[in-house]
């Protein structure tokens, strides 16, 4: 069974370095390719959007020869991955054509709808009651929260290797935990995305044949992920199954959503759509700060690996709610020094001008 899925990985990985430079060239050809524009962008050149269909086509073409081991629970990983191809599409069809928002948002809840109704949803019970009219209400927060981690993952692609490498993180958090409950079909589907994700980064980090996840990877990433969550959540046996596993999710995701919410918030409060591109992410402005694009990679995942840690050796003596109010605190502090940052930067850039112009003079 292991040596079954290290060698789905080693394939997954192995596929993507060989298909990237021939997915390259048909990117080109199909015109498939992310424009710099003085918006949010900083790169100076255009770059092939190949990466989610890549890791889409990889993954796929490293699990069919192990169909057999897993057939008894194949099934449901199909349908994830049935829904997640829809936002796949999607997001491709996007980043040709830059379709309206709105769009994009309906097919979201369309695939979260299907995610509900899938089953995957069984077993949770956000308001801890089962009646008919409770479970409406709930399947309606779930699909707003499903869309809004969706949107959350979307919006945090904006340097070269940080949606990706949280990706990365994320899918062995959950291949760690399938491990432990021994749902192997999670393990084995985790693993040869996490193995995809490698390849991925190669060439997204690196300056030969570089390409961009774009919307249809970061959205079909993010719904396999919630899916795979679920899936797994469904029927964990490990013993911390209530506080470690989901304090661990709700980690390694609260910079993402807590960044999409401090976005989306302050374009209402000035007017604009929570979906108009700008450059007030947090990533944005660390770069602005002065950070190079690689300084600011490894300062976010770092942080977000640290301040995991810590949430988890808390929880182990402390309860759930005071471990997860202090990882949220954690990430506000992290907000927090940042606008200092900005501020002290403001000063001195204001102290400058007052002293070029008592110079002047």
């Amino acid at each position: 069974m292991f040596f079954n899925i290290s060698i789905a990985t080693l394939l997954a990985l192995a596929l993507m370095l060989l298909f990237v430079p021939f997915g390259r060239k048909m990117a080109i050809k199909l015109n498939l390719m992310d424009k710099p524009n003085s918006t949010r962008k900083f790169h100076d050149s255009e770059i092939p959007v190949i990466g989610g269909i890549s890791i889409f086509f990889c993954f796929i073409i490293a699990v069919i020869p192990f169909y057999s081991f897993f057939s008894s629970s194949m099934d449901q990983l199909i349908m994830v991955l049935s829904i997640s191809s829809i936002l796949l599409f999607t997001g491709v069809i996007d980043d040709k054509s830059n379709i309206s928002p709105l769009l994009k948002l309906f097919v979201q809840f369309v695939c979260a709808i299907l995610f509900l109704q899938s089953g995957l949803f069984e077993s949770v019970y956000i308001f801890g009651a089962s009646q008919s009219f409770i479970l409406w209400i709930q399947k309606i927060v779930i699909a707003f929260l499903v869309v809004g981690l969706i949107n959350a993952f979307n919006f945090i692609d904006g340097i070269d290797g940080l949606a990706a490498g949280l990706f990365f993180i994320v899918f062995l958090w959950l291949g760690l935990f399938s491990f432990l409950s021994q749902q192997y079909i999670v393990l084995f589907s985790s693993l040869s995305i996490a193995g995809t994700l490698v390849g991925f980064l190669y060439y997204n980090l690196g300056k030969v044949n570089k390409i961009f996840l774009g919307d249809g990877g970061t959205l079909f990433l993010s719904s396999f992920f919630i899916g795979s969550f679920f899936l797994l959540s469904n029927d964990l046996t490990y013993p911390i199954q209530d506080s470690f596993f989901l304090l661990g999710f709700l980690s390694l995701i609260m910079l993402p959503v807590l960044d999409a919410f401090v976005v989306s918030k302050n374009r209402i409060v000035n007017g604009s759509s929570p979906f108009k591109a700008d450059r007030t992410h947090l990533h944005h402005r660390l770069l602005q700060l002065g950070l190079l694009s690689r300084k600011v990679l490894i300062l976010i995942i770092s942080s977000i690996i640290g301040i995991t840690i810590i949430t988890l050796l808390i929880s182990v003596y402390c309860s759930f709610l005071f471990s997860f109010l202090f990882m949220v605190l954690l990430y506000l502090f992290l907000y927090f020094m940042i606008s200092t940052a900005e501020k002290m930067k403001s000063h001195q850039r204001i102290l400058l001008r007052i002293e070029n112009r008592i110079t002047a003079f």
